[in-house]
């Protein structure tokens, strides 16, 4: 074999090279064997100093301190309570995004870790399982199961921790001895709890009553109704208020304890009382001559309209040159009110007593004195009322002028303060009439009249409507309105009404008894021309316009008929319409007749309604075929075809043109 230059054959350095390839390769398999040893070793201290300081903190307490109760949920088995002598320590594996940590240490009454628990991270190589807690008892050195004739027994808290390549659990093992009669092994389960029971229904509340059973506290009960929670708390009872009248709602009630475990109750259905309502009207009580007076008697009926009874006396205001009004009366669902004039000789004071009374317009006291208008020329107009669930507002002449405060109070009538200040109608020939305010639960309306400029003094029919806080604060304009009026002092003012979804109003075209019916939003926004009305007027100063009322599902208004001889409206027959909530799609109901004598007094049909009745009056004919001033009241079912009259209501008209009509409000 060849040589090569140093003397060595090529077999030689063959031989040397592959024994050195194979020390070279032996060692560094040494090398690495070492390594993983070496943290296998690592690992292997870490996981099991970690296991040793989890253990530890447990076997602490137990040696120290005497263990009485071990509490544990079957639904969430990651917490368990170790109750010891006075205090009580949770263990809680939290596992987010697969990192586990282990906590132990003592809770409050809340069930909060309080300063100085343990926290420990499981490493991120463990496979770490929830706690499992068991317990066995032993009898002759044979395991059998637990009774109360055994007093010995081994409980175990188990939690398992493994890595993905070792058969090692670095979790924790603790097996504690007890005594059955001395310690106390709980299962904690979610509560148990009964179908809710309801008390005090009413047209618009009901109380929920809950009762669970639960082996740990309820903390909190939370009280549903058709999904929406209405309570929070830790008292068995929540009162509902505020609801939908004649509604059915589904109610049911979730109980949770101290270890946050909950249970939904079965659900009940409750119908809410249907509202009491009731129908109220004024009737002029005749004297001994046989005549009509200003002197009025209050009736209440039932929402049908039936069982109607005289329930209280209140008297109207009329002088001898023509200006008259008659007594107020206002119902809601909570109060009814109602002003009548102070009595004096002649009857011809302005001055009016307000009260208010229980819903059915029993036990009435006094509010306040409230104060109306009138002039020598026979312009007149009175004070005005309206209420919503929270307040009671009213209208006082200033000085016996046109020019009107606001009054607001609580709907018990206390508390009464000045909020505003608006301007009502009168010209030199006895054409007037006063502000209006109308309110609802989320707003207060009012329209004022303009002052003319040039001699201070009411003689513009037009009108200004703002929109307030259902408390009457913060209005803001939202149009002007106009009234009617003529040269003989016939005069009637625009219109306000409103709903849940809209407000209503009326305003006159160039000045004529011809009305606009406008609809806007209830904030006053996008207002629409829907429709138009016609007021009456005679030639003697009779006159009263065009009438608009709103339940939440119906619009009703009724317009005066045009006499075809003259195209003037000189006739006192009315249409009346019944429209949906929105004002559209109006279909007549049925023809309506006021009422005008010679002298200039006049007395307008009437409306009212809720979302199941209508009612209104007409005037009755006397055996001369003449109509009067006696009204008779219909009552109607809202989708019903036929009106029932259910009583008669009678009006007052003197020589000088004074009147006033039976009036009619209902509860809404």
């Amino acid at each position: 074999m060849k040589l090569n230059n140093r003397g060595y054959l090529l077999v030689e350095i063959i031989v040397a090279s592959v024994l050195a390839m194979t020390i070279a390769y032996f060692l560094i398999d040494l090398t690495l064997n070492l390594k993983e040893k070496n943290d296998d070793i690592f690992v292997d201290t870490i996981l099991t100093t970690d296991k040793v300081l989890i253990t530890d903190q447990i076997m602490r307490d137990i040696n120290k301190y005497k263990l009485t109760r071990i509490n544990q949920s079957v639904d969430t088995p990651n917490i368990v309570d170790l109750t010891f002598s006075d205090i009580t320590k949770r263990i809680t594996i939290k596992n987010e995004d697969n990192k586990y940590t282990f906590q132990y240490g003592q809770i409050d009454e809340t069930g909060a870790y309080t300063e100085g628990t343990f926290i420990k991270e499981f490493n991120s190589a463990l496979d770490v399982a929830d706690p499992i807690i068991t317990t066995s008892c032993y009898h002759d050195n044979q395991f059998v199961s637990c009774n109360n004739s055994h007093d010995k027994g081994i409980l175990k808290i188990n939690i398992d921790a493994y890595t993905l390549y070792s058969d090692i659990n670095y979790g924790i093992a603790i097996e504690i001895p007890y005594n059955t009669k001395e310690l106390t092994i709980i299962a904690i389960s979610p509560p148990d709890i009964f179908t809710p029971t309801i008390t005090d229904i009413t047209t618009d509340s009901f109380t929920i009553h809950a009762k669970a059973n639960s082996k740990s506290p309820i903390k909190e009960y939370e009280y549903y109704v058709d999904d929406v929670l209405k309570c929070k708390t830790s008292s068995e009872t929540c009162n509902v208020t505020g609801l939908e009248k004649n509604k059915t709602y589904t109610v049911y009630v979730k109980a949770t304890n101290e270890y946050n475990l909950s249970t939904n109750s079965n659900k009940v259905n409750v119908t809410l009382e249907k509202t009491v309502s009731y129908l109220f009207y004024t009737s002029s009580r005749e004297s001994s001559s046989g005549n009509y007076t200003a002197y009025m008697d209050i009736y209440r009926c039932n929402s049908d309209g039936s069982n109607c009874v005289d329930i209280n006396n209140a008297n109207g205001f009329a002088n001898g040159v023509g200006g008259s009004f008659g007594p107020l009366i206002y119902a809601t669902n909570n109060y009814f009110y109602y002003a009548s004039a102070i009595e004096n000789r002649n009857n011809t004071t302005t001055t009016m007593e307000l009260y208010r009374c229980n819903k059915d317009g029993t036990s009435c006291s006094k509010v306040t004195n409230i104060v109306g208008f009138a002039n020598s020329a026979g312009g007149s107009f009175a004070p005005s009322i309206t209420a919503n669930n929270n307040y009671l507002f009213y209208t006082t002449s200033k000085n016996d002028t046109a020019y009107m405060d606001v009054y607001r109070c609580n709907t018990d009538g206390s508390n009464c303060v000045d909020i505003n200040n608006a301007y009502g109608f009168a010209n030199g020939v006895g054409g007037s009439f006063g502000p209006l305010i109308y309110a609802t639960n989320n707003y207060f309306y009012y329209a004022s009249a303009t002052v003319n400029s040039n001699n201070n003094n009411n003689t513009t029919t037009t009108m200004q409507l703002y929109k307030c806080n259902a408390d009457g604060t913060s209005c803001s304009k939202i149009t002007n309105i106009v009234g009617f009026a003529n040269g003989p002092g016939g005069s009637f003012a625009p219109a306000i009404i409103a709903n849940n979804n809209y407000l209503f109003y009326t305003t006159s075209k160039n000045d004529t008894a011809y009305m606009d019916i406008y609809r806007c939003n209830t904030d006053g926004s996008n207002c629409a021309d829907i429709n138009n009305a016609y007021g009456f007027a005679n030639g003697v100063g009779g006159s009263f316009g065009p009438l608009i009322y709103a339940t939440n599902n119906h619009f009703y208004y009724a317009s005066a008929t045009v006499n075809s001889n003259n195209n003037n409206n000189t006739t006192t027959t009315m249409q009346l319409y019944k429209c949906n909530a929105d004002g559209t799609s109006c279909s007549k109901i049925t023809n309506i007749v006021g009422f005008a004598n010679g002298p200039g007094g006049s007395i307008s049909p009437q409306i009212v309604a809720n979302d199941e009745e209508i009612f209104y009056t007409t005037s009755r004919t006397s055996s001369s075929g003449n109509y009067t001033a006696h009204m008779n009241i219909y009552h109607r079912s809202v989708n019903a075809n036929e009106s029932t009259r259910i009583q008669t209501g009678y009006g007052f008209a003197n020589g000088a043109g004074g009147s006033f009509g039976a009036t009619l409000t209902i509860s809404h």
